[in-house]
């Protein structure tokens, strides 16, 4: 299980953007599970300008997206920085990942009271430095999202 702190080391997001607590990494491949609370996220729709444009619905599901960007960056990242013999991750600071897109996303059942969210990530494919991987997004073992996402490796410049 990766530590907020370790999710630090792979990821530059930090608090209040950082939405992901613990990412528990697959037994084999680039797969995953995150964990994150929606109430940890309130700064974002209580008081500023994503009220004025989006829902609460809307603002939910624009987080919930977020934060499966940031675990499948996390998990694309750790797979190649962490062994399973060696508990300290060795970042790349010169390798960065960046979220190319979603398909296929739709939202069911989605609730207010529902918070604290688990989001699956299952490695589809690979294509040179491109990963793809389906999420389901669930809140106690209802499926409340799902869709594809698909994040490039790349080298900083500089």
């Amino acid at each position: 299980m990766l530590t907020q702190a370790q999710i630090k080391q792979i990821i530059p997001h930090r608090a209040p953007f950082l939405l992901i607590d613990k990412v528990r990494l697959g037994d084999s491949g680039l797969n995953g599970t995150a964990e994150f609370d929606l109430n940890q996220c309130q700064p974002f729709w209580q008081a500023g300008p994503l009220n004025e444009l989006m829902s609460p619905t809307e603002q939910k599901e624009a987080l919930l997206l977020e934060a499966a960007a940031q675990s499948f960056g996390v998990i694309v990242g750790a797979s190649t920085e962490h062994s399973e013999h060696d508990d300290s991750l060795e970042h790349d600071d010169s390798v960065q990942h960046l979220l190319l897109g979603f398909d296929n996303v739709s939202f069911n059942n989605w609730q207010q009271q529902q918070t604290c969210i688990e989001l699956n990530i299952s490695h589809q494919g690979t294509f040179g430095q491109m990963f793809r991987a389906k999420f389901d997004a669930t809140c106690n073992d209802q499926l409340i999202a799902s869709g594809l996402i698909s994040v490039m490796q790349g080298v900083k410049e500089g």
